[in-house]
C-alpha cells in the first residue's frame, strides 16, 4: 500500500479525508495537510502493473477543495485548472528483490498530462459540503440567554446545490420578506396586546407606531450551514424586549407556517385572512422566493427568558403548493365611482388609460372595456379633461396595505365639462 500521508510534498505529512475509488487501496482521492489545514491534494491514480504505480496530484485550497467536492467545479478541472506548479507526476516502482519501492515525483503543467491520467470529461463529485459553520438549533436557545433577547432562524435549501450558498438575489428577498413579515407580525400583537391591556404601549413622538413596534427590529447575526440558514436576533433598542409581543409574533408566524405543512388550501387561506394584509404580502412573497429555488423552510425561535425552541417546518413541495394556492385564491374585488376625474392618458391601441379622481386623488392606471375605449375614442387628455366614469379594482388575497400588484380596468367613461 502506498504511503501517501508521508510524501514530500508541500504540506507534508498527510491524512487522506475522502476516497472516491477504492481497490485494494485508495485509487482516486484527497488528502489534507497536517500542518497546513487549508491545503489539500486530490491525487489520481493514473496507471498500475507488477512493477510501477503512476499517479497524479494537484494541490488546492481548501475553498478549491470545497468547490470540487460538491460538485460546482467538474473533477477535471481540478487537474486541467491548477494553479502554477501545483500538479505533481508521482512514480512508484520497485526493483527486483526490494520490498521498498522507489519514489519519483515531477512537476508537470496541465498542457503536459495525457488526456488517459484525468477524469472523464463532465463527471463531478457530488458529496454534501458545508461552506459554513455547521447549523445547531441548540445555538439558538444559549445566543438568547447570553444576549437576552429572542433569537431565530429560517433554514432553507437550494435545490441542486449541495454547499452552503445560495444565489444573492434569492438570500436578499428571503431576509427582506422575512423582516417585513416579522415586523408586521409585531405590530399586528402590540395592537392585540394594547387592546387586552396586556402591554403599557406609549406612542414615539412624531410616530404612528407603539414604542414597542418602534423598537422591535431584526438584526443578523450571519449565517450557518444545512444547507443555508439565517440566524437573527430581535433588537429592542437598548430596553427590555416586550416578550408578550414577540412571543405572539412567532406563534403567529409557526402558525402560517404549520398551515402551509397541512397542504390544505382552505386552512391555509383561513390562517392568512386573520393576518393584517402586510403580514400576508410578506408571507406570500417569502414562499414565492423559496419556489424560486424549489426549497421548503424551517422557522425556528427561542424567545427571550424561554429557554425554549417555537418550531415548523414544511418542504418544497408544500410551499409550492401553498405558493400556488395563495395565487389562485379569488382577488378583492371593488366598483369605483368617478364623478369627476381627469383623463391625463389613453392609448386606444393597446387600451390602457390613466385617470385620477379629483375627490380622492387617487390615481387609477390600467385596461379599457370594450364600451370604455369606445367612449374614449376623440376625447382629450390632458390637465383639463374632465371625466366621469367607472373603474374596477382587482386588489390580489395577498395584496400589501397599499394594495400593491392591483389591477384596474375601466368600465365606463364620459366626458364631463360642466
Amino acid at each position: 500500500m502506498m504511503r501517501y500521508e508521508s510524501l514530500e510534498l508541500l504540506g507534508s505529512p498527510f491524512k487522506i479525508v475522502d476516497t472516491y475509488v477504492y481497490d485494494e487501496g485508495p485509487q482516486t482521492f484527497a488528502m489534507r495537510s497536517v500542518g497546513i489545514p487549508d491545503l489539500y491534494y486530490f491525487v489520481n491514480t493514473v496507471d498500475e502493473d507488477d512493477d510501477s504505480l503512476t499517479a497524479l496530484s494537484v494541490a488546492v485550497s481548501g475553498d478549491r477543495y470545497r468547490a470540487v467536492r460538491s460538485g460546482l467545479v467538474e473533477f477535471r478541472d481540478a487537474f486541467t485548472r491548477a494553479g502554477a506548479q501545483a500538479l505533481t507526476f508521482i512514480t512508484w516502482s520497485w526493483s527486483s528483490g526490494s520490498a521498498e519501492p522507489m519514489i519519483s515525483m515531477q512537476i508537470v503543467s496541465g498542457m503536459d498530462v495525457s488526456d488517459d491520467w484525468l477524469p472523464v470529461v463532465g463527471v463531478r463529485l457530488d458529496l454534501r459540503t458545508d461552506t459554513l459553520p455547521a447549523y445547531d438549533e441548540a445555538e439558538l436557545v444559549s445566543l438568547s440567554q447570553a444576549q437576552n433577547r429572542t433569537v431565530f432562524a429560517l433554514e432553507v435549501g437550494a435545490s441542486g446545490r449541495l454547499t452552503s450558498e445560495l444565489p444573492l438575489r434569492a438570500a436578499g428577498e428571503l431576509q427582506g420578506f422575512l423582516n417585513g413579515g416579522v415586523e408586521a407580525l409585531a405590530r399586528s400583537a402590540a395592537r392585540r396586546a394594547k387592546k387586552t391591556a396586556k402591554a403599557s404601549i406609549r406612542p414615539v413622538k412624531g410616530s404612528t407606531q407603539s414604542r414597542v413596534v418602534a423598537e422591535f427590529t431584526p438584526l443578523s447575526l450571519g449565517t450557518r450551514a444545512a444547507s443555508y440558514v439565517f440566524v437573527m436576533a430581535i433588537d429592542s433598542g437598548g430596553a427590555l424586549e416586550a416578550t408578550e409581543v414577540s412571543a405572539a409574533a412567532f406563534e403567529d408566524l409557526n402558525g402560517l407556517v404549520r398551515a402551509v405543512n397541512s397542504e390544505n388550501s382552505a386552512s391555509l387561506l383561513a390562517a392568512m385572512r386573520r393576518q393584517p394584509a402586510r403580514v400576508r404580502s410578506n408571507f406570500s412573497h417569502l414562499l414565492t422566493a423559496l419556489t424560486g429555488i424549489d426549497s421548503g423552510l424551517t422557522v425556528a425561535a427561542s424567545i427571550a427568558n424561554s429557554n425554549s425552541i417555537i418550531r415548523s417546518s414544511a418542504t418544497a413541495s408544500q410551499v409550492r403548493y401553498a405558493s400556488d394556492a395563495i395565487k389562485s385564491a379569488k382577488p378583492k374585488l371593488k366598483l369605483v365611482e368617478i364623478r369627476r376625474g381627469v383623463l391625463t392618458g389613453h392609448i386606444l391601441a393597446s387600451r390602457t388609460f390613466v385617470l385620477t379622481d379629483l375627490a380622492s386623488g387617487i390615481t387609477y392606471r390600467g385596461h379599457m372595456e370594450d364600451e370604455a375605449a369606445l367612449q374614449a375614442n376623440g376625447l382629450p387628455v390632458g390637465d383639463s379633461s374632465f371625466v366621469s366614469g367607472r373603474v374596477r379594482v382587482e386588489i390580489p388575497f395577498a395584496a400589501d396595505e397599499d394594495e400593491s400588484g392591483r389591477t384596474c380596468m375601466l368600465e365606463t367613461l364620459a366626458s364631463s365639462d360642466s
